[in-house]
This record gives structure tokens, C-alpha cells and sequence, in this order.
């Protein structure tokens, strides 16, 4: 991608650092991201916002097929592997889990703030089973980086504002 990560930023990632992945991730999309022209209007920018932006490459996705109980691992799109994690973590089927990611992910960073009924048990599980796939999610970022880390950072963003500890020190 044209730069190198700092040992000490590499061993945290690592290591399973919540906070550094983030800030890896916040900066590398600066870094990615093209500069707005100052000739866009506000209202298109807008406009923009209200769409949900889902990963790239997931047009081919049949949520009515899909195997809840598939391994994480075996999955082939971003958005099949947040769909299989957060949907066994959390206990949801994946129709209920694409419509807590729609929205800019806004309903799963409720649930990141708030908790499930003030509990953060299953959101940690959640959170600990993406880090465990980490190089999973790197692979399949890859794929189409400027969409699927957009949709990522929108993902985890919500953590940070958590009031659970746990969520926070990720």
C-alpha cells in the first residue's frame, strides 16, 4: 500500500490491540481517501450519508441461503464474515444481523454504546472473535480496500463511545 507500520505499532496490532487497529485504520483511510473536491455540495454529501454502505463484492450474497452455523473462517466476503460472527456471538439469525449493519451500522453501534439490556457479554465475544480472525478480515479488506475499510471503520467506530470498559479496551 506504499508505507510501513512502526514495530511497536505492528506488535500491539498484534497482540490484539482493539484501539491500535483502529488508529492504524482511521489513518490509513486518510490516507486512502481521495480529497473532496470543494465543487460538491453539501446536499450530495448528505444524500450519500443515508445510504448504507455496505462492503464491495457482496452481490453475491444470498441471505435467504446462507448457512448461519457456517464457519467464520470459511467465509468469503467481508460482509459474510461480519453476518457469521456477529450473527452466532449475538444470536441472531443473519436477516436481523444485515439490519443491525444497515444505516451506516448506526443499530450496531447502539448496541456497542448501550449494551443488550446493559450487558456487553456477547459484544465482547463479538469484538474478541473478529480480532481472532484478523487476518481474515485483512484479506477480505484487500479485496476492495476504499469500500470494505470505509465500512469497517463505520463498524467498530461505535465501540469507542461504549460505556462498557471492556468494549473500550477491545
Amino acid at each position: 500500500m506504499g508505507f510501513t507500520l512502526a514495530k511497536a505499532i505492528q506488535k500491539e496490532i498484534l497482540t490484539g490491540s482493539f484501539s491500535a487497529l483502529v488508529e492504524f485504520l482511521i489513518r490509513l483511510m486518510k490516507r486512502m481517501a481521495p480529497p473532496i473536491a470543494a465543487s460538491q455540495s453539501i446536499t450530495k454529501e448528505k444524500q450519500e450519508e443515508k445510504k448504507p454502505k455496505m462492503p464491495a463484492g457482496e452481490k453475491e450474497l444470498n441471505i435467504d441461503k446462507m448457512n448461519p452455523s457456517k464457519p467464520p473462517e470459511q467465509a468469503t466476503s467481508l460482509l459474510e464474515i461480519i453476518i457469521l460472527v456477529a450473527g452466532q456471538s449475538l444470536e441472531l439469525p443473519p436477516k436481523q444481523v444485515l439490519a443491525l449493519l444497515g444505516d451506516g451500522c448506526n443499530y450496531f453501534a447502539h448496541l456497542l454504546v448501550k449494551g443488550v439490556k446493559g450487558s456487553y457479554g456477547q459484544l465482547l465475544t463479538c469484538l474478541n472473535k473478529f480480532r481472532e480472525l484478523s487476518e481474515n478480515f485483512v484479506e477480505l479488506l484487500r479485496a476492495d480496500s476504499e469500500r470494505n475499510l470505509e465500512f469497517m471503520l463505520q463498524l467498530l467506530k461505535p465501540g469507542l463511545l461504549s460505556k462498557s470498559e471492556g468494549i473500550l479496551r477491545g
